[in-house]
């Protein structure tokens, strides 16, 4: 009797630990954060050409990179930005 109810406590506390963890999850987006941040050009004067993904649009779009400054969304390649936000 007393091993019954010693396993019946440790299912419901494994159960419990689940049921917390489980909440404790945050969801993910399925894209990085960075490939949700806008165009930006940075402030500087050169024209480097560069890729960032277009959120509203779905793609990799080119632009013209000052060289300094701007934001993560500024990839070298279409192969690297479409591999970083998963594009399909």
């Amino acid at each position: 009797m007393q091993l019954q109810a010693s396993f019946s406590f440790l299912l419901i506390l494994t159960f419990c630990q689940e049921l917390h963890y489980a909440s404790r999850k945050v969801l993910k987006s399925p894209f990085p954060a960075l490939c949700k941040l806008p165009l930006d050009k940075g402030e500087c004067r050169a024209a480097f050409r560069r890729r960032f993904y277009n959120f509203e649009a779905g793609k990799c779009e080119l632009f013209r990179y000052g060289g300094c400054k701007g934001n993560t969304n500024n990839f070298l390649s279409k192969v690297k930005c479409e591999k970083v936000c998963k594009v399909t």
